[in-house]
């Protein structure tokens, strides 16, 4: 049987229905055989039937085809016509071409269904033009249609101009193409792959280089053979971290990390990222290590609320950083008011595998938004806590998926709108998101 899914008629289909055809079937019975519906053979015959005239002689007789071959008076239509013969017995000139009174006669048969010859009893004998299906050539002309239906630009110049002018510009301000569908779809004539063959042809301002997403990782190491376990790890393993969350399915999963700028400099950047909402928060440190990630901890205690932060981060995986190596101190509330006697801690510490940054990969795939804006080698000296309350505004208002056009900013206002208000962070609207490194150009 068929393959149901399959869109486009196979040669081995064409070859049965080319079988059914030459045994008389009609358009019902022949798409049965190959499980398709009869409009769909009626549109294959009548699109690749072949026409196929009968072979001229030397008695004139290719001019039968006239409907008033049997009762024509016409003459003298060519000059070598004498008075005494009628122009339809002329052999150097061909009266069809130049006598308007011609009128082709055509056959019954392939006026109606089955449109084609096959299966006719009178073919050998039959003065008419003939039309066979056959399956190598029916498949042939396809091919040949289909390869020329994926060629060239199927927009006329006026709305390949347009589509720059909307597209070019976005792109220039770091957005990508997911992004732009998400926000623009219903201006784009074209399919976001088709867009990227645009652009790789260079029909648009815009070229490849401009596309940031448009590289190649760099090949991962492989992870140790041995793990080390440290005593800040104990109890608080990746496998720990499933068994905890596997407990606890309701709890926020938050994942942490830094992003280091140029060698040498002191300053780094903390960030933060909230799975349930693809919420990225990014902070200032003034150096990286311990006292720095635990500052930022009593900082975000002290304007969140110590039960918003035990709410919106109860647990968070981060790697093995020299900075991250103290968790009892990351876990322990500051209660710089002292009304909390819970005993809870703030929240819990675990730690991926060494050389499994994976285990963190949405944070690590977050971070090239980032780098869009300060790329690798870029000094976070001039850096101040305004430059990353804007970066994180831009970062978190770029839509992930043009198919759910939901931003980052938008789930998370929707599930913690005091945490916006106490952060001062706000929303960008989409054509105005700039990720690049004019965004911090001063």
């Amino acid at each position: 049987m068929t393959n149901h899914a399959a869109r486009h008629l196979s040669i081995e289909e064409r070859g049965m229905i080319a079988d059914a055809l030459s045994q008389g079937m009609n358009f019902k019975e022949t798409a049965a055989v190959i499980s398709r519906h009869p409009s769909t053979v009626a549109r294959e015959i009548a699109r690749h039937r072949e026409s196929v005239k009968k072979r001229l002689g030397f008695t004139g007789s290719r001019n039968s085809a006239c409907v008033n071959f049997r009762h024509c008076s016409t003459r003298r239509l060519c000059k070598s016509c004498k008075q005494t013969k009628y122009c339809k017995h002329c052999i150097p000139r061909d009266c069809t071409k130049i006598c308007k009174k011609y009128i082709e006669e055509a056959c019954a048969r392939v006026s109606k269904p089955p449109y084609v010859c096959n299966a006719c009893n009178r073919k050998t004998s039959c003065r008419y033009e003939k039309f066979y299906y056959r399956a190598h050539s029916a498949h042939r002309t396809y091919l040949v249609s289909l390869r020329e239906s994926r060629q060239g630009i199927n927009l006329e110049p006026w709305e390949l101009g347009e589509l720059d002018d909307l597209v070019s510009p976005l792109i220039f301000r770091g957005q990508s193409i997911a992004h732009i569908y998400a926000t623009h779809a219903h201006e784009i004539p074209c399919s976001k792959r088709t867009l990227y063959e645009y652009i790789g042809q260079g029909l648009l301002a815009a070229k490849n280089i401009d596309l940031p997403r448009k590289v190649r990782y760099k090949k991962r190491g492989k992870a140790p053979n041995t793990p080390c376990n440290y005593r800040h790890r104990q109890g608080r393993t990746y496998e720990d971290f499933v068994e905890y969350t596997g407990t606890h399915p309701f709890a926020n999963i938050t994942e942490m990390d830094t992003v280091e700028g140029k060698r040498g400099d002191e300053k780094v950047l903390l960030t933060i990222y909230l799975r349930p909402f693809h919420f990225m928060l990014i902070r200032l440190m003034e150096y990286q290590d311990m006292e720095g990630v635990l500052c930022e901890f009593i900082n975000l205690e002290d304007i969140l609320g110590l039960s918003m932060f035990r709410e919106i981060f109860p647990v968070m995986l981060t790697d093995n950083g020299a900075e991250f190596k103290d968790p009892v101190a990351l876990e322990e509330p500051f209660d710089l008011d002292g009304t909390d006697e819970s005993g809870l801690p703030r929240t819990r510490i675990f730690y991926c595998d060494p050389g499994k940054s994976y285990q963190k990969g949405a944070i690590e795939k977050n971070h090239e938004f980032i780098r869009y804006v300060l790329p690798k080698g870029s000094s976070f000296e001039n850096l101040t806590p305004e430059d990353c309350l804007l970066l994180t505004n831009h970062i978190n208002s770029y839509t992930r998926n043009e198919k759910k056009p939901f931003t980052p900013f938008d789930l998370m206002e929707r599930a913690y709108p005091e945490f916006v208000n106490k952060l001062g962070l706000k929303k960008i609207p989409p054509d105005e998101i700039l990720l690049s490194p004019r965004l911090l150009k001063k």
